[in-house]
């Protein structure tokens, strides 16, 4: 059990030029399996409880785009995006800078390493009870050799001694600062090298996680394979169902939007955003599938930046984020009980919409839609609601 009074800051790293990735975007940004490649580590820190706040330190011109990317996926946790030095050592100390004064425990991690598990690194902060300086680390599997100066070998160096060292990289507070005081304007090229300086043990934890950093566009096919297969394992023993339901008044002088579809009638339906009953409930069935919350909780019906915002959306944005964590719609059924207008010749428009908002095909997706016999508030057309219910492994 962790001790609860400890504050451990996140640090990300992303303030790299990413220059062996020949992109026009930015290593951090870039995606992965439609996400952005920060988003992975910033959300395993978001689902970490000890993890009390998250600084990224980032170029000047991406502090922006973190923002964003932290306000779309509701990571709370980020406290601040600092603009990064010349040295990775340098934009490390900078994010610790701006850590809070009540920090413990410093973990610091590379943004470019998004396949690190959350489980890994809670072992990882379990160890922090014992040792005051932890890295993350895999064995080295090939056989080493040591050149001379003309390029031929000198030796066979015994592997079974040798780590490849990775972030994060996690260290108490005094014993940091302590060892950046005493660098004496050396350059390392990571934060083990600090503590090793001031004579200090650091304590290597071997992680079964394929743990690389993304250097090239190669290590973003093989990442992308990996995910997928991580995906696919999991979802063998994991299926969940979610439920959804809304309802709407109908009132005048607003668009009927339904299913992302405009239908003509002399009513729409009334509500902070575009108020389309049908992408609620799917929404709420899709968050209750994976227990993330309501759609109420995510997108406040007080918070202005919502009002008539288009629904879709919103399903988007869930989507993604129900993505990131490893899930997978396998089928979404609806129903909308409306006694009029007719649906059913809006369903199809309504299956594809909803299709690629999910980013699935319109096949897994079924639109119907009923009346209630001229009873309750449906039926006597005083609202419209919807049922929806998905699968999700």
């Amino acid at each position: 059990m962790l001790n609860e009074e400890k504050f451990f800051s996140a640090i990300i790293v992303a303030a790299g030029d990413s220059s062996r990735m020949n992109q026009k975007i930015r290593k951090p940004f870039l995606q992965l399996n439609s996400s952005p490649i920060i988003l992975y580590s910033l959300n395993i820190f978001q689902d970490v409880p000890i993890v009390r706040e998250i600084i990224v330190v980032a170029k000047y011109d991406d502090q922006k785009i973190v923002f964003n990317i932290a306000k779309k996926f509701n990571i709370t946790k980020l406290k601040s995006v600092v603009i990064g030095g010349e040295t990775r050592q340098d934009s490390v100390f900078l994010g610790i800078e701006a850590a809070s004064s009540q920090a413990t425990n410093f973990i610091i991690h590379d943004a470019a390493r998004p396949l690190i598990s959350k489980n890994a690194i809670q072992k990882a902060l379990k160890l922090s009870e014992i040792h005051d300086a932890i890295a993350l680390c895999s064995c080295v599997k090939d056989t080493v050799k040591q050149a001379d100066n003309c390029g031929f070998v000198k030796k066979t160096i015994d592997r079974k001694q040798l780590f490849n060292v990775q972030t994060p990289q996690i260290f108490e507070k005094n014993l940091y600062l302590w060892a950046v005081k005493n660098a004496n304007k050396k350059t390392y090229t990571d934060d083990c090298q600090l503590i090793e300086n001031i004579k200090e043990k650091v304590f290597l934890f071997e992680t079964e996680d394929a743990n690389f950093k993304i250097t090239t566009p190669d290590d973003l096919v093989l990442a992308e394979a990996i995910l997928n297969k991580r995906s696919a394992t999991n979802e063998i023993y994991t299926m969940k169902i979610g439920h959804g339901y809304d309802l709407h008044r109908l009132t005048k002088a607003r668009k009927l939007i339904i299913g992302g579809v405009v239908i003509p009638y002399n009513k729409g339906l009334q509500g902070h955003s575009d108020a389309d009953v049908l992408v609620h409930a799917i929404i709420d069935a899709l968050l209750g599938a994976v227990c993330m919350g309501d759609i109420g909780k995510m997108f406040s019906d007080n918070d202005p930046e919502f009002l008539n915002t288009d629904s879709i959306k919103f399903l988007q944005q869930v989507c993604e984020k129900i993505r990131i964590k490893g899930h997978k719609i396998q089928n979404i059924d609806c129903t909308v009980i409306a006694q009029e207008p007719k649906i059913s010749p809006y369903t199809d428009k309504m299956r594809l919409i909803i299709g690629e908002a999910c980013g699935i095909s319109k096949n897994l997706i079924s639109v119907k839609a009923t009346t209630e016999e001229n009873c309750g508030p449906t039926g006597r057309g005083e609202a419209i609601s919807a049922h929806a219910v998905c699968l999700v492994k």
